[in-house]
């Protein structure tokens, strides 16, 4: 009899690892949605006013029809005893399990996030509130529209370079007179050196004003405006903030799996829960050195399947996280033994960019299929191979 793979989330890690395992265990997918999200996607919803409907599909559309799906909030995990507990009070026993339930976001940790978020949404938290977004930046034809992160961890890194890059070839576009002002707590515009002086020369070249070294303390909707925790101000017509961000709501058993912020502790090579060798973390979270992106939520979930098949796999940290502007794109590249190597602007990647959108779906029901082809790819762009030259 097979074994039993119970797998909290339904996004690309959660989906990739259950369709990867489905033919060999007893799997069962939980998430409280129905449908997945095609996070990138928020983007083209809020600052060219796609349809929310392109980015989402529901879960058992893409989903392996081998492993069953539960539609539920779960409410404890038990990892000594190997159940989680759902809303309803039903129980689940496993033999093995998959934490990948990703981030939730705290609009309270900032003074005025809540009543900005209320009233403006924006482009990160959903693909609803990319809308909501969308409604305000159509009608932007003067002033300025700020983009700020609230804290210096949040998941994918280049998320405001691309919100600020789309946003002012955009509203160029719409004939708009406004202006794009992107706010970093970074010394420089992008925290990867190598990266840092690239994506300032796209982003002056779309016309995007940079402030670094600007942490947002609070937001004052009276006065229009954001102040920093290094006693600057900034006036806004429109504001997009990405939020500060905490692990899941839900209770586990032990506590001290997790740390402050609510990741979910592992080894960063295997991906195990420290301490339980029949429990997982993957995705944004799990606490990981290295950055929190889909790319590398998928690299995580095939090495999970991988050891529970039998084989011995290991994550080396890869990220491969696309920044985009309308017409050109960069990519993140780096692993463990690497920080991010020099990847120029160009219309190619902004091409290979475009591949991954249109067969994103197919690549998250079909891992095994597609699988040769991303590790033909992920070998020649290996930070070890790009080295200083970069790509």
């Amino acid at each position: 009899m097979a074994k039993k793979l119970v797998v909290l989330g339904g996004g690309p890690g959660g989906l990739i690892v259950a369709n990867l395992l489905a033919d060999y265990y007893e799997t069962v997918v939980v998430d409280r949605r129905k449908e997945t999200v095609f996070q990138p996607g928020q983007l083209f919803v809020a600052f060219k006013g796609e349809s929310p409907n392109k980015y989402k599909k529901e879960i058992k559309e893409v989903l392996n029809p081998k492993a069953k799906f539960i539609q539920s909030e779960v409410t404890k995990i038990d990892l000594d005893n190997r159940e989680v507990l759902l809303k309803d009070s039903s129980k689940i026993r496993y033999e093995y399990l998959v934490v990948s339930l990703g981030v939730e976001f705290n609009y309270e940790m900032i003074e005025g996030l809540k009543e900005n978020f209320e009233k403006f949404g924006d482009y990160y938290s959903g693909l609803e509130f990319s809308a909501k977004f969308y409604e305000n930046f159509k009608t932007l034809r003067k002033g300025q529209l700020v983009i700020t992160v609230a804290d210096p961890v949040y998941k994918c890194v280049p998320a405001p370079h691309k919100g600020a890059a789309l946003a002012a070839d955009t509203l160029r576009k719409m004939g708009s007179q406004a202006k794009v002002v992107l706010t970093v707590p970074f010394p420089k515009v992008y925290p990867a050196e190598k990266l840092a002086d690239e994506y300032e020369k796209a982003l002056r070249k779309h016309g995007v004003e940079i402030k670094t070294m600007f942490t947002l303390d609070r937001i004052d909707h009276e006065e229009k405006k954001i102040y920093s925790l290094e006693g600057e101000e900034l006036s806004f017509d429109l504001l997009a903030v990405i939020p500060p961000h905490k692990g899941p709501s839900v209770e586990v058993d032990p506590s001290n799996v997790r740390d402050s912020d609510g990741y979910f502790k592992v080894d960063e090579y295997k991906l195990n829960i420290i301490g339980y060798d029949d429990a997982f973390a993957i995705g944004d979270n799990a606490s990981l050195p290295t950055a929190k992106s889909g790319v590398g939520a998928h690299l995580q979930a095939e090495v999970v399947a991988d050891n529970l098949l039998g084989y011995e796999a290991k994550f080396n940290g890869r990220t491969f996280c696309p920044c985009i502007s309308n017409d050109t794109a960069s990519f993140v590249i780096s692993d463990y033994d690497h920080p991010p190597v020099r990847v120029r602007c160009s219309r190619f990647k902004r091409l290979i960019e475009e591949v991954f959108i249109a067969g994103y779906w197919s690549f998250l029901k079909y891992p095994r299929i597609w699988r040769p082809l991303m590790e033909t790819m992920f070998e020649a762009t290996k930070p070890s191979v790009l080295g200083e030259i970069g790509w």
